[in-house]
């Protein structure tokens, strides 16, 4: 459920970025990979959200994680898959993702 709550966030029209169509929009799925709620194929969903001009990077955060999972979402979705077990991880892969992001320099 949280990826595609969160690829209708980032496609949501209201929202003054989702309205820019030549941005790419980075969604960071953060979670343990365990499929709980649903039918739904969540590497199908990634490919559907790439082909949208969407990219989507995993983190997998906990020992159990469905790392293999984790890794097909990533790969479908363009983007980059990371394990993060502890605090100090997590800072360090958010910077790794920040660095990726196009910067816009205004004057």
């Amino acid at each position: 459920a949280g990826l595609r709550v969160g690829i209708a966030e980032l496609t949501n029209p209201s929202v003054a970025s989702t309205r820019r169509i030549t941005s790419t929009k980075h969604l960071v799925l953060l979670c343990d990979g365990m499929i709980t709620e649903g039918t739904a194929d969540p590497v199908q969903i990634a490919a559907t959200a790439r082909s949208a001009n969407m990219r989507i990077s995993t983190i997998a955060f906990s020992a159990q994680a469905d790392v293999d999972l984790m890794n097909r979402i990533a790969a479908a979705g363009g983007g980059t898959s990371y394990i993060a077990l502890d605090e100090t991880q997590l800072t360090n892969v958010f910077r790794q993702i920040a660095a990726t992001l196009p910067a816009v320099l205004t004057e």
